[in-house]
Formats: C-alpha cells, structure tokens, sequence
C-alpha cells in the first residue's frame, strides 16, 4: 500500500510539471530536447520533473536578469520628515524595482535629472518635466496613485 506523503508528492510533482511545461513550454521543450540526445552518453533517463526543475533554474535567472530597477526623484513640498516617510513607503510598496534618487544631490533640472539617470518622478506639486513621466500624488499617496506608479515602473 502506498503512504500518503508519497501520493501527495507524486501529485504535486505532476502538477509542477504541468505547469512548468505550460508556463514556459519553449524552455521546457529545448531542454526536454537536450536531455533526450544527453541520455545516449549518459546512459541515463531523465523524467518531466527533472526536465521541470531545470527549465525552472534557467527561468528563475532569466527573469531575475529582466528585471531592471528604476531610478525615481521624489520631489516633495514638505518637510525632511515627510520626504523620509514617503520615501520608505514607496521602497516598501515597490521593493527591488525602485531606487530613490537622493533629493540633495541633484538640481531639479532636466540635465540634472539626467545626469543621474531619473526614469521617473514622483511629486506632491505639479511639475512641468519634457521627457521624464511625472507621476504626481496627494500628500498621503493612495492606493489609485501607488498602482498608477506600479504601471509606469
């Protein structure tokens, strides 16, 4: 008679499997390819969950190189306080993806926004910036302006 455990991993391995092989079938596929020309020198079998694991190694890498971190100038009207709090919010809403740009060491000019690389600015004033989205919110940023900035980023 077979344990549970067992049966419980069988299926969530088929399960993984069906749904690595779907999600990013053309990984899958060139090393499902791979593997079966590698069994003649190994003289070995690799199964769809091996197959599985690996294809999910190379996605893992391959969409932790896509994701590229942007660069945002918070431009605040308020106090050093203020700036300090909204800055923590949105490096918490928007872990890994954003980088602020510190607000001292840079000119609130287009070329000095440049220098520094901006892709985006987010204020609380309205600004009139050529060339650089400007993502203005209330004082107290909402859940409309924070998913507005989600799609920009």
């Amino acid at each position: 008679m077979l344990n549970k455990c067992f049966i419980k991993n069988y299926n969530y391995n088929i399960q993984l499997v069906r749904y690595i092989e779907s999600k990013h079938s053309n990984t899958f596929q060139i090393i499902k390819d791979y593997m079966d020309t590698l069994v003649y020198s190994v003289k070995s079998k690799f199964d769809d969950y091996d197959i599985a694991l690996l294809t999910m190694l190379f996605e893992t890498k391959r969409m932790s190189q896509n994701t590229k971190v942007k660069r945002v100038y918070l431009y605040n009207s308020y106090s050093f306080i203020h700036q300090n709090y909204i800055t923590a919010l949105l490096k918490e809403a928007f872990k890994g993806v954003i980088e602020i740009v510190e607000k001292d060491t840079l000119n609130l000019t287009y070329e000095g926004l440049q220098k520094k690389n901006v892709d985006i600015i987010i204020s609380n004033v309205k600004l009139e910036i050529k060339d650089i989205p400007v993502v203005q919110i209330s004082d107290m940023p909402t859940d409309k302006e924070l998913s507005k900035i989600k799609k920009l980023l």
